[in-house]
């Protein structure tokens, strides 16, 4: 994961590299983590919802190719 940085400088100052800018984070390691923690949860959830879409296709498919075989 990558941490964006937000750099702040004043109007007035000399940006040219003779002081270095500071660097104000939007979020702390806390909220990182709790970011991650969601993101993990989520994605499983995502694998679950696909899972379960996919068997009901396969059991959808199975069930027309026998209605449709039977049919002939």
């Amino acid at each position: 994961m990558t941490e964006t940085a937000t750099v702040a400088t004043s109007e007035g100052h000399d940006t040219h590299g003779h002081a270095a800018p500071t660097i104000e984070y939007h979020f702390d390691n806390q909220d990182l983590d709790f970011f991650d923690a969601e993101d993990v949860q989520a994605g499983r959830a995502i694998g679950k919802m696909l899972s379960s879409f996919f068997l009901y296709t396969v059991i959808a498919m199975s069930f027309v190719a026998y209605w449709t075989f039977r049919s002939l």
